[in-house]
């Protein structure tokens, strides 16, 4: 059974490859995933897996990297990689909402390569990079899963600081609003969208329902060793992949689903993170399972391939940076 992500867990390269890449044969020590420290996710272009290990060297360049208290990565690239390498411009362009980085990260300095254990950091989002030089390129990744100051671990690269944070953890306590009667006698309309975001059970009841209707409906094809491949990827990777499951269509050809599931009606709004709406746009393979009236006797699903063309999708959002 294939691995799960979970935020700092150790995996092999191997584990790795198989929650990645499960059709692709793992050579130890050799090939993309035995031995690179960058891979590109095949199916998800622009999507990267980073294996990092502390102390390595590359002919008379030794790679100074390191996680400081605040989950900022300094990185470096290949020798052999300039600021026009097509992965180097992926990577001064990378946007968090649309497209993820995966960080496994070895700090033991053991060797060799294909017995090392790597332990899995979360995403990145970039940060910056050294414009004035290449072969290497200098870059700064913040991590975005994991909290400032959990993150002091042991090397030479880079020094880490140990002071506490500042920022207050007790929040203050809302003031109540003053409202008349006929306010407070106002009927209430719930809002579907914002209580669907925030119920993870509902979310995950979806998916599950969607993924044994899936299985289901390979089996009655009579395509059972497809029913069998049909992968719950939410599960495995977590968020940021942009979809929820992997399936097939009738031909055999992948299917790529993102379940969104309300208690409300047909009609009822829902969100959609950038990263899940530019995955459909740029995939002819990906649609929104659209489950509605969850739980009811008129439980239903409709099917979207073009978000564009069938929403009108509004900004809801902001970005939120602790000011320096």
């Amino acid at each position: 059974m294939t691995k799960a992500l979970e935020l700092n867990k150790k995996y092999s390269r191997e584990d790795v490859q198989k929650i990645f890449e499960p059709g692709y044969k793992f050579i130890k020590s050799t090939g993309t995933w035995g031995i690179a420290g960058i891979i590109e996710i095949k199916k998800r272009p622009k999507d990267y897996v980073f294996f990092v290990s502390y102390g390595q060297s590359q002919g008379d360049h030794l790679f100074k990297e390191g996680i400081d208290s605040n989950g900022v990565l300094t990185w470096q690239s290949q020798p052999k990689n300039t600021l026009k390498t097509q992965k180097i411009q992926d990577f001064i362009n990378h946007d968090e909402t649309i497209n993820n980085i995966y960080l496994f990260l070895d700090d033991s300095g053991k060797k060799p390569s294909g017995a090392r254990q790597y332990k899995y950091m979360g995403k990145l989002a970039y940060l910056e990079h050294d414009p004035q030089t290449e072969s290497p390129v200098h870059f700064k990744f913040q991590l975005i899963d994991q909290a400032p100051n959990s993150l002091i671990a042991d090397n030479d690269q880079v020094k880490q600081s140990k002071q506490n944070s500042k920022i207050s953890k007790t929040a203050s306590r809302p003031l109540k609003a003053n409202i008349n009667t006929a306010q407070f006698r106002q009927p209430k309309k719930v809002d579907y969208a914002s209580v669907d975001a925030k119920n993870r059970e509902l979310g995950l009841a979806g998916e599950e329902l969607i993924l044994q209707y899936e299985k289901d409906k390979l089996t009655s094809l009579g395509l059972h060793e497809l029913a069998t491949k049909v992968t719950h990827t939410s599960v495995i990777l977590g968020d940021g992949a942009g979809y929820d499951i992997e399936s097939f269509d009738e031909s055999g050809n992948p299917l790529y689903i993102e379940v969104k599931t309300t208690k409300g009606g047909i009609n009822t709004e829902f969100f959609i993170s950038p990263n899940e709406a530019q995955f459909i746009r740029s995939n002819d393979s990906a649609v929104i399972y659209r489950l509605f009236n969850y739980g009811s006797e008129q439980q239903e699903f409709y099917v979207v391939d073009d978000v564009d063309s069938l929403f009108e999708l509004q900004p809801t959002n902001f970005k939120a940076k602790i000011k320096s």
